[in-house]
């Protein structure tokens, strides 16, 4: 019988390799063992594949779950990993919150794209466009499918979902460690699905700014199913501080931080995604990350 324990290090230690200074580092196609070096390169050539995916130059289905969010970072990063476009399968975490086990994937998954896959974002007032783009943000983060670049995959995802809004979103107007913060207190440090909208709420009021173009049509999902609950919503709470998991002092610097900071999505690479050895353990068994 398998050990379980040696199987999951087996997963763990199956993205990595010895970078040139003995640490651990992703394993990569470009067969490259410095990190600054790949962090450069993979910057460069997903910055380019971005690009193209904006000009509708490549081709990605227009389905709004995680099929098109998987062949956004299928085309993002298939030059550089292996594993590009697959679900993660080890455990993730930032801080003192987890991210969602890959053995939980099947239960949320399907239901985490619901505000994409059921919005008419057509016809959003600004108000609901920022609730349901922050709702959809809020579950891929918790998500996090990949095992690398999360972030900059649901950025595009986001920006092809909404491309029929009359709000649209520019990520360049808050700073890194403003989305680090906002998504640290979406996250439950107890491994539970996020609730705690205000934060990220606060962060996409600052980056929704009204589109100047018509919005580009785009193919409606083949069987969208049933629409989901109406948004009663009616105000943006003011002020926006986090309720839970953050505290008055996170809430504070949030407020303070959220800033047009036009250079910070281009001047240099995205940080890595923090993981947590300690995450390889299985999820309690008696918690159900739906509740």
């Amino acid at each position: 019988m398998a050990d379980p324990d040696l199987e999951a290090l087996r997963r763990w230690y199956s993205y990595l390799w010895a970078s040139d200074t003995g640490e651990d580092m992703l394993a990569n196609l470009l067969g490259l063992h410095n990190e600054r070096e790949l962090r450069a390169r993979e910057y460069a050539e997903t910055t380019k594949r971005a690009l193209e995916i904006a000009l509708g130059t490549v081709q990605i289905p227009a389905t709004r779950d995680l099929t098109e969010l998987s062949a956004i970072h299928a085309h993002l990063f298939g030059n550089i990993y292996s594993w590009a476009g697959q679900l993660r399968t080890v455990g993730l975490g930032k801080g003192t919150g987890a991210f969602l086990h890959p053995a939980d994937f099947d239960k949320f998954l399907p239901s985490a794209f619901e505000p994409a896959k059921h919005t008419d974002w057509a016809g959003l007032a600004r108000t609901d466009f920022l609730l349901v783009s922050a709702t959809q943000f809020m579950n891929l983060n918790w998500a996090h499918p990949f095992r690398e670049g999360n972030g900059r995959t649901t950025q595009l995802f986001l920006d092809r979902v909404t491309s029929t809004a009359r709000w649209k979103l520019d990520f360049s107007r808050v700073s890194r460690q403003v989305w680090a913060m906002a998504s640290s207190v979406g996250t439950p440090m107890d491994y539970r699905e996020p609730e705690d909208l205000d934060a990220l709420l606060r962060v996409f009021d600052a980056i929704t700014v009204a589109r100047e173009t018509p919005p580009t049509p785009q193919p409606q999902p083949a069987d969208p199913g049933p629409r989901g609950p109406e948004i009663t919503n009616t105000a943006v709470p003011a002020p926006l501080v986090p309720a839970t998991g953050g505290g008055a002092e996170i809430g504070a610097a949030i407020r303070a931080a959220v800033t047009v900071d036009p250079g910070h999505a281009t001047t240099q690479p995205p940080e890595r995604d923090f993981t947590v050895p300690a995450a390889l353990a299985e999820p309690d068994p008696g918690i159900d990350p739906a509740l």
